[in-house]
């Protein structure tokens, strides 16, 4: 015997509506396929905490702002949107999560943070669009396939709510693996990740393109993360309030 905890029920409960809903038939889905040539392509890039191990103590090496999560679009070779968020200094150094490993050091989860960023702060660009996002990290793409990432419950809620978001907006999201710093677009990224990187060119590349900046619950998280599981409704929620404002 297994006690089941409150989130297991929930998500049983979930399945149980669409099982109802079911009743009368359901539609069966299309194939999955490529995503379209009109697809929207962001690449997005994390820099996670910066430390030396002296005798199993971690000697912090982060500077204020520095470290983020970034993530742009582009068109024709130019730089069209971008969007930063610097990590707090809670996520870098401070906050564990419930089997005691650093956020800072979790790279998946602060990866699929990149993944949101275009979903709450311009919703309206991936709107009934095929979206594909492109990033360095390899188990944030099996992560995306599989819609979890193993052992690690705060990547998988962050998984979940770019689910939801994109569902909701219906759009459809391919999470493709590109190597560090082998394009335009992942380079900058990568500085723009950490900020003492930039360089003048890099700035010169986004003094043309829209900048958003984050805000709301997403930036709560940030400033305080955990493994919310109210996390992607209370996402889903500001996404709709923009989308009907």
């Amino acid at each position: 015997m297994k006690v089941i905890d409150e989130q297991t029920v929930k998500d049983w409960n979930v399945c149980a509506r669409i099982i109802r809903s079911a009743e009368g038939g359901i539609l069966i889905a299309s194939r999955p396929g490529m995503s379209s040539l009109s697809c929207i392509t962001f690449t997005s890039d994390a820099a996670g905490s910066k430390f030396d191990l002296l005798d199993g103590i971690r000697k912090f090496k982060n500077f204020p702002g520095d470290r983020g999560v970034a993530c742009l679009s582009s068109e024709k070779g130019m730089i069209t949107w971008h969007c930063r968020a610097a990590w707090s200094k809670n996520l870098l150094e401070s906050a564990r999560d419930q089997k005691g490993s650093y956020y800072g050091s979790k790279t998946t989860t602060l990866e699929a943070v990149g993944l949101l960023l275009p979903f709450v702060t311009i919703p309206r660009k991936p709107a009934g669009k095929d979206i594909v996002f492109k990033t360095d990290n390899i188990a944030e793409v099996y992560g995306w396939e599989s819609k979890s990432v193993k052992f690690d419950r705060s990547a998988t809620i962050l998984i979940k709510a770019v689910t939801i978001m994109a569902f909701y907006l219906g759009s459809r999201v391919f999470v493709e693996h590109l190597p560090r710093m082998t394009s335009l677009e992942a380079k900058l990224a990568d500085h723009l990740s950490r900020l003492f990187s930039m360089e003048k060119e890099d700035w010169r590349l986004l003094e043309s393109a829209e900048e958003s900046y984050l805000d709301g619950p997403l930036k709560r998280w940030i400033a305080d993360p955990s493994e919310d599981e109210e996390l992607p409704f209370s996402l889903l929620r500001e996404q709709k309030e923009k989308m009907e404002s």
